[in-house]
């Protein structure tokens, strides 16, 4: 009499959790071994001369380049010291769990911000093709980030080479003001030094048509250094006049240029941030779907005009369905 052997229920979720754990183990080891063969692509192509790579992949082992490539990248990335994030659950389960898919495409992530990377978004239960939408999207947000960052900095630039044109053309305009102040203060001078001349050159003329006794030689004397001073003293102030005048020129086009260039690094400034305000998340999905919306319209107008041939009267109530919508959703 044979004896009756119980055998254990299975349930679902035990078949699950075997499955699990078997799909689990092929991942492994499949991790394992593109690793070792990303390893000896590595060391071969050090080998092979230069140029025979390619015949030597397609010839010899069968790979394309794009397959190389991608064992040699999964091979540099989790291999070695990284070969446990991939091995031993106990280090990164999560990581350990994906797909050789996955852990490929998770390559375009840093190392550092990986396994946050794959918490937050759940890679273990997407598709593949998630998980590439999912990276693309991230690279593409930093990309924006940076480009942002790197804009609001050249708008920094900007405003700050316009102040500094700013101070420079107010400099500008004291020194034209001081300048102004100078020559006024030289003309008069020179309108001084100029009557001095006249009035000693008189006086020698007159002494010299009226000799009479040796205290009027003296003095006709005097009168000539006095008149020979005030000449002198004259062209003195002519040329500092000239000299105070090419300066005060000099510091009117110096204040103007500086005023020039203050604008245009004003409006390239300005230029720049509205650059910056199209780098807005939320206006660059506007945009997305404002484009997005005008082919649909378009699309629309094919599809009346095509039903028009076919049937007018259903064509007519589309588009004035059409219209309604607008009209909804329109607001002033």
């Amino acid at each position: 009499m044979s004896e009756n052997v119980m055998i254990p229920e299975r349930n679902i979720e035990t078949v699950t959790n075997e499955i699990l754990m078997l799909k689990h183990k092929v991942q492994e080891k499949v991790a394992v071994y593109i690793i070792e063969i990303g390893r000896r692509l590595v060391e071969a192509k050090a080998i092979i001369p230069h140029g025979e790579w390619g015949d030597w992949l397609k010839n010899r082992v069968e790979f394309s380049q794009k397959s190389a490539n991608d064992y040699m990248n999964f091979y540099r990335e989790y291999g070695d010291e990284q070969l446990s994030l991939l091995a031993d659950s106990s280090n990164s389960q999560a990581l350990s769990n994906l797909s050789y898919t996955k852990a490929l495409a998770l390559i375009a992530i840093p190392r550092e911000e990986r396994e946050e990377f794959i918490e937050e978004n759940d890679v273990e239960n997407i598709s593949t093709r998630e998980l590439d939408k999912l990276i693309k999207e991230r690279n593409e947000a930093l990309k924006r980030a940076e480009e942002a960052e790197k804009l609001q900095e050249v708008v920094e630039n900007e405003k700050a080479r316009a102040e500094r044109y700013e101070r420079e053309a107010a400099r500008s305009a004291e020194n034209t003001k001081e300048l102004t102040e100078r020559v006024n203060d030289l003309n008069l001078k020179l309108e001084k030094a100029k009557e001095a001349e006249k009035k000693a050159k008189a006086k020698v003329k007159n002494m010299k048509e009226n000799p009479t006794v040796p205290q009027e030689v003296l003095d006709k004397l005097k009168a000539e250094a006095e008149a020979e001073a005030a000449q002198k003293s004259a062209k003195e102030l002519e040329e500092k006049n000239a000299q105070a005048a090419e300066e005060l020129k000099a510091a009117q086009l110096a204040k103007e240029d500086a005023e020039r260039e203050k604008q245009k690094a004003i409006e390239r400034a300005e230029k720049l941030e509205k650059q910056l305000k199209l780098q807005n998340p939320d206006v660059m999905e506007f945009k997305r779907l404002f484009e997005q919306v005008q082919g649909d319209i378009v699309n629309m107008e094919n599809a009346l005009n095509k039903l028009k041939a076919s049937d007018p009267e259903l064509s007519d109530k589309f588009s004035a369905a059409v219209q309604a919508l607008f009209k909804q959703h329109i607001k002033e």
